[in-house]
This record gives structure tokens, sequence and C-alpha cells, in this order.
């Protein structure tokens, strides 16, 4: 008598799906021998209610009378992987894979036990395997996709979770998966489409707040800020934090709101999710002698190629290591060529990713840390709980965040007198502002850096205006003042290049937003980021003169231009994010390029176009008079950066004597 294992039941797994849609074979036969079947039988029944002892036994007198049932081997290997005994579930399922290499169900489950052991090359092998058998398995296109996606092959992933969201349509996780790959790409239009129908099957905290950073990162702040609202709602814990610092962020980028307004918005953080760890902070006891050496810890989740390590870089490099004790703390588990290099500046390396703040917490209590500088503020690198337990007697915001952290326990924030012009923007700042001689960032370009070719215009018909800002910076008040720029100048077109613009929709709607203004869009040239630092840099060459945005200045992308020949023109605010560009300016002895007036905007770009032999001679001294300057004298920066420090230091061991006194 041959008997069929119950193909309709749920499969033993736990997966949840039909056994015949699992672990189980089409209309496999087990044995002739009726006492194994039966045996079989109530083994999956049993492992199917949740016996799994009794299960385990009975799968193991079916193999004392048939030592190569397959079944039974791939069934005790699912045991064996649900109870965390990989090694024992990847040879059990390999024994019954030896004796049927074309079950499908098999070679998923054996990649899914070598997937989760860590040998992602095995495990693609096997889900590989498997799909070649059964083309539609859903799952291990799912876990195809995410080792594609760990691997940072986003195109390949792209794939497997796009054929799995086409069998399941509802399935809101695949539909999840699809939208983070696609973001990886650049691909933020289709992101937000995939977001949405995730969000119309199971709204949860986390797709909605993927769909505000899909709308941030498209340039749509407003948009994006809007989303977080609603993720805040459906947030807890810690995640509420995370979702109003991004909300903080998207109110940098906005030309509506006021100085007042956005502060008292990060009163409202502090209030929220600081103010109520303010019982739990320590009482500090470091040692109070002024002169020595002082223990200093940096903070930040950008630690890699990024803007913050290369204005960080310069100054741990130049630390003097017989006054400061350095001390990093990386929140990013993500590493490249510059973390081993700013690894090698710093005395101490601390990963606090995978701790949690009160952990993270300890350990820099442990470290005795005197002063603890945030480099992140409310970026999605940032630490500010960490900040607001206090783990350190004085604590420092810096570079990073181009505002107040509203929290009452970073004590000063490090600027200059040009970002920060004194008696304007303090009421605007939880923090004391320390402002440094000259500048208060240093730019570090990479040595291999291209040369500085001639102005573009000087060998073509055309001028060219650039902007290589985030999309976000981009306002409809930057668009309407280059439109203006443009039409005075007929003769010109506008370069701009940013990761969104990998999209043609974006592309066409930037276009058209020129258009209402009676620019041709065809003027309005849009490229997507490039790989390397260089082939970037090497973009400016097709530049004439840089247009900063405006109220969010630029930082990286205005020194980057100014480092390959190429003018900038600033509008001057009244806020440290709209007055960046200023304190590069003044610093570079470049007054002239600063706009008082959207009207002076229009005049300094345009009269600046007309004068080519300004243009040549700016160009040719751009970088000599940049290396002399301010923005890259790391030294005299990290000089100041120190005094500044011994200062604050100096400070509370006064008050500490007086208070013990």
């Amino acid at each position: 008598m041959v008997t069929k294992i119950g193909r309709n039941s749920p499969c033993p797994c736990g997966s949840g799906k039909k056994l015949k849609k699992c672990c189980g074979k089409e209309n496999k036969a087990v044995s002739d021998s009726p006492n194994v079947d039966q045996l079989l039988n109530s083994a999956v029944q049993l492992q199917i209610d949740g016996d799994i002892e009794k299960a385990r036994s009975l799968y193991h007198k079916v193999l004392q009378h048939d030592p190569n049932n397959d079944n039974a081997l791939n069934l005790l290997g699912v045991i064996a992987y649900k109870s965390g005994d990989l090694d024992n579930a990847i040879d059990l399922i390999s024994r019954a894979l030896l004796i049927d290499p074309n079950a499908g169900e098999f070679q998923y489950n054996l990649a899914k036990a070598m997937q989760d052991k860590g040998d992602a090359q095995k495990a693609l092998l096997h889900y590989q395997k498997a799909l070649e058998i059964h083309p539609d398995l859903v799952d291990a296109h799912i876990n195809l996709g995410l080792l594609f996606f760990n691997n940072h092959q986003y195109e390949e992933a792209k794939i497997h979770y796009k054929y799995a969201s086409q069998l399941e349509p509802d399935n809101y996780e695949t539909l999840f998966n699809l939208a983070q790959t696609l973001v990886n790409l650049g691909h933020y239009e289709d992101a937000i489409k995939c977001y949405k129908k995730s969000l119309l099957n199971r709204p949860t905290y986390i797709a909605q707040l993927e769909l505000g950073n899909a709308l941030y990162n498209l340039g749509r702040p407003e948009d994006a800020s809007e989303q977080f609202n609603l993720a805040l709602d459906m947030a807890s814990g810690s995640d509420k934090a995370i979702t109003f610092s991004n909300i903080l962020l998207t109110l940098n980028y906005s030309g509506t709101r006021t100085a007042e307004n956005i502060f008292n918005e990060h009163l409202k953080y502090s209030r929220k999710f600081a103010e109520p760890l303010v019982p739990f902070i320590p009482v500090h006891n470091n040692n109070s002698e002024q002169e020595r050496r002082i223990k200093i810890g940096y903070v930040s989740g950008d630690f890699r190629k990024h803007s913050v390590a290369f204005f960080i870089s310069p100054v741990l490099e130049h630390h003097n290591p017989e006054q400061v004790e350095v001390y990093c703390y990386c929140n990013n588990k993500e590493k490249d060529k510059l973390t081993e290099q700013i690894k090698n500046y710093c005395h101490h390396w601390r990963d606090i990713y995978s701790l949690s703040d009160d952990k993270a917490t300890e350990l820099i209590q442990k470290d005795q840390i005197d002063i603890l500088v945030d480099l992140s503020g409310h970026t999605s690198a940032g630490r500010l709980l960490v900040f607001a337990r206090k783990p350190a007697p004085i604590q420092v915001s810096w570079i990073g965040y181009p505002n107040t952290t509203g929290l009452s326990t970073i004590d000063y924030r490090i600027t200059d007198a040009y970002a920060d012009p004194i008696g304007t923007t303090e009421k605007y700042y939880s923090e004391r502002l320390i402002r440094l001689p000259g500048s208060f960032s240093c730019f570090s370009p990479p040595d291999n850096s291209p040369d500085v070719g001639v102005p573009p215009s000087f060998n073509s018909e055309v001028f060219t205006f650039g902007c290589f800002n985030k999309l976000a910076k981009i306002t409809p008040d930057s668009i309407n003042v280059w439109a203006q720029i443009l039409l005075e100048l007929p003769n010109s077109q506008l370069l701009l290049k940013t990761a969104a613009l990998h999209e043609s929709s974006v592309r066409n709607d930037l276009r058209n937003n020129f258009s209402t203004y009676g620019v041709d869009p065809s003027r309005v040239i849009c490229i997507e980021r490039d790989v390397s630092q260089i082939e970037h840099l090497t973009k400016y060459n097709q530049v004439d003169i840089a247009l900063d945005t405006f109220p969010y200045n630029g930082t990286t992308t205005t020194c980057e231009a100014l480092w390959m020949g190429v003018p900038v023109i600033v509008l001057e605010g009244n806020s440290h994010v709209s007055r960046v560009g200023v304190s590069q300016m003044i610093n570079l002895g470049l007054k002239e390029h600063i706009a008082q007036s959207k009207e002076e905007y229009v005049r300094i770009a345009v009269n600046l176009a007309r004068d080519s032999d300004k243009l040549s001679v700016l160009r040719k001294k751009l970088r000599e008079n940049m290396m002399m300057s301010p923005l890259m004298d790391a030294e005299s920066l990290t000089n100041n950066i120190e005094k500044a420090y011994r200062d604050m230091w100096k400070d509370w061991c006064l008050n500490q004597s007086k208070s013990d006194s």
C-alpha cells in the first residue's frame, strides 16, 4: 500500500503555508510499508500540532525502517533549523537532497539554513537551484532579494523582489523591501509608489517613515514633513524621537518658516524627549585639574565617505596629542576607506551603532570623557538622546547639523562670527555660541583632485551656471531667481547635478518649474551624481559660475566648486543655515559674491558672467587662494578648537571648585 503526505495540511515548518506549497513534495510516495507511512503521517501531524519532541522521535523511527526517506530527513532538518541547530539542519537537508536533488523545497530549506549560518554564496546557489525547479517559489525570491540587497547588488535584488510582488501583490513586506531597493537605485518615484501600496495593504510605522525619507530625497521636504507627521502618530518608544528629528530636519529647507518658529519646534523636541531624562543625569567626577590632557569624544554616524567626514578629518589629524586624547564613537555599521583613515587619527575607536542609548551612555561614562561633541544633530545618524543623558560634563554641538539641537544638556555650539553674527542669532539657540576666529570648519579635498580647467564658456558660445546641491535645497524661490538670471542672459544654461535627477519624471518636473517663468526647458541640463568623488569634481569643469541655494546653503558643494576654480554666488540670510555661504565667501576674501537681496543676487551673477577677464583670473587663482585661506587651514582651525575646548574645560573646573567649596 502506498500513501502520500497530506499536502493540504499546514506545513510543519511553521511558515503558515499549505504543505504542498512549502516543504512537501508533489504526490511523493513515501514507502511501500504501511507502518512507515503511518509513522510519517503521524510525525507530520505532531509537528503541525507543535509536539516537536514526539514528531522528532517518530521521524527517527521512520528512518530506522527507511534510511532513505527524504521527507523525514528534510522535516527533521526543519525541526533542527527552527531550534537553532543550523549545522544539524544543513546536514539533514543535504542528505535529503542527495536522495532527491530535484526537490525544490529541499533546495530552498537548505538555502535558508545556509543563509542564517552566514554562508551567503552557498545560500545563493541553493536558492537559484530551488527557483530552477519551482520558478514561482515566492519565499526563494524574497530571500534572494535580501541576499543581493545586503551585498549592495540592488539591480539583482530588484528583479527578485519585483517578481515576488507580482506573485503576491498584497504582500506588504515584499512591497516595502522592493521600495527600499528602489531607493538605493535612486528610483525614488517608483519607490514612493511601492511604499504607498505597502501602506494600503498594512499601515506600518517603518513604511510611513521611509515614504517620508523618499520624498525628502526627491526634493519634496514639505511632502516629506507631512508623511513624517503621520509616522509620528504611529510611532512608539524611541521611534517617536527619531521621527520628530526627521520633521525638524525638513524645517531647515523651508522658505516660509521663521527662525523663531523653527527654534520653538526644536525646543518642543527637547521637552518631549530630552527633559524627561534630566533626573537621571549622573554626577560627573572627572579630574578637575585645569591644565591636564583632556579627553574629547566625537559622536557621529558619518565617519565614512560623507560631507561631515571631509570636514572633521583634518581636525582629527591635527589634534595635539599632548593636549587632547581623542575618542571617536561611530554610530554607523557602514565602513569604508575614509573610516579606516579616521580610525588612524583618533586614539580610541568605539562602535555604538548596535548599542542602546543607555549602553552608549554607560560606555562614554566609563571612558571618562571630559568634552563630548555631537557631529550629527537631528540627522538620521544622530544620537541626541545619548546627549540628553549627559554622559560627559561638557557637551558641544558642531558641524553636521545647521541649527540648534534644542537640548539644554548640550552646553555649547561651535560657529563663527560670519555664520552667526554677534547679537543676531543667539536667541535661536539653546546652546551658548562659541565663535571661532575665521571659519568654523575646514575643507579637505582629495589628494588626487582633477586639475582646474578653463571656464567652459571660453570654448563655447553658451555660458553655464551650475548647482550640485541636493534637490531638497532647490526651493521655489531659488528656481525663480535662477530663472531671472537665465532670462537676463539668453545664451546661458543651468547645469543641475544631484542623485534624485536619476528619475526622468523628476527632471521633467524641474524643467517645467523653470518653464513657468519663461525659460526654455532645454536650457536646464540635469545629470545625476557620479560614482566617484573624482568624477564628481571633474564635472565642475563644465560650470562657469556656481549658484548657491537658499535658504539652506551648500557647504561641501560650495567648497568643491571653489576648489575647482568655480566662483559661487550666495544670498545672505538671517540664520546659520542661510549664512554658511557668507562665512565661506568672507573667509576666502570674496565679499563681492554675497548678495543682500534676491535682486542683487541676480545682478552679481549676471555681471560676473559678462566679465570674462575677471572670470579667467578667478579660475586661475581660486584654488591657490583657498589653500591659503582659513577654509583649508586645518592647523589653525584645530588650534582654535583646542583653545575653545580648554576654555570650556577651565570654566567647568572653576565651577566645580566653587560648588565644592
